[in-house]
């Protein structure tokens, strides 16, 4: 467990403080709770004409399934580390920390329902970002904006680093989300996320088929194969039928 000595700074707001910097031998503004409950707050920005349309196009979902997972937001904030620590492997003393990544997607967020298109929006927006800021990008607590968690960017070569692989992720980002080829996904997919793409993949594989073994799997009018349409509004995916020996 991880201790930290902290005063209250309440000049400055609720549950601010000031914590020590052993870097600099000096003491500094913090808020971790106002961090946290920004974040969460964050997570529920789910719009409700997007909530809307998915819905309207969905089965309702059995108790057992879905209802415990990740908000969408932290979901993108766990590929963001993720590649994160694949990317800074060989230097993690560069790697851009985890609330620089935690408050970029949090303020990016546009209460998007599908993961890609969260990572897209979030990737695009750090983009446009590192574009238009100058010297850099600079990234306040949410809960207190007194505390720069970007500082170690003032060192240029750090700054440097997160700007080459944040350019090669949103370019790699780009061509996943216009390939076709399960192959090539997963090629993409591992040079960005490491090896548990194959498996998730590989299990994703094996539900596709069992629902099109259960007959689960329709076409919708729009070409769409999909387990959420109608039986009445979609025609089922026959099975496969393999012949030959093996």
């Amino acid at each position: 467990m991880d201790i930290l000595p902290a005063f209250p700074d309440p000049i400055t707001g609720p549950n601010c403080l000031i914590v020590p910097d052993r870097q600099s031998m000096s003491w500094r503004p913090s808020n971790p709770k106002g961090f946290a409950k920004w974040f969460e707050d964050r997570c529920e920005l789910v719009s409700t004409a997007e909530v809307t349309r998915v819905l309207a196009r969905a089965e309702p979902v059995p108790l057992q399934q879905g209802l415990d997972e990740k908000e969408t937001l932290k979901k993108a904030v766990q590929l963001l580390k993720r590649w994160r620590d694949i990317r800074f492997q060989q230097k993690p003393a560069v790697a851009p920390i985890s609330m620089v990544l935690t408050t970029l997607a949090g303020e990016l967020y546009a209460g998007e329902v599908s993961l890609a298109r969260t990572m897209t929006g979030v990737l695009k927006g750090i983009v446009s970002r590192i574009e238009t800021c100058n010297p850099r990008i600079y990234v306040l607590n949410p809960g207190n904006p007194q505390e720069d968690l970007s500082e170690r960017w003032d060192d240029r070569r750090n700054y440097r680093e997160f700007l080459d692989g944040i350019l090669e992720f949103n370019n790699a980002w780009e061509v996943i989300v216009r390939t076709r080829s399960l192959p090539g996904l997963c090629e993409s997919l591992q040079n960005l996320f490491g090896a548990p793409v194959q498996a998730a993949l590989a299990k994703q594989a094996r539900r596709i088929q069992q629902l099109r073994e259960s007959s689960s799997l329709r076409i919708g009018s729009a070409g769409v194969i999909s387990s959420s349409i109608a039986k009445a509004a979609g025609i089922p995916l026959r099975g496969n039928t393999f012949h030959g020996k093996k």
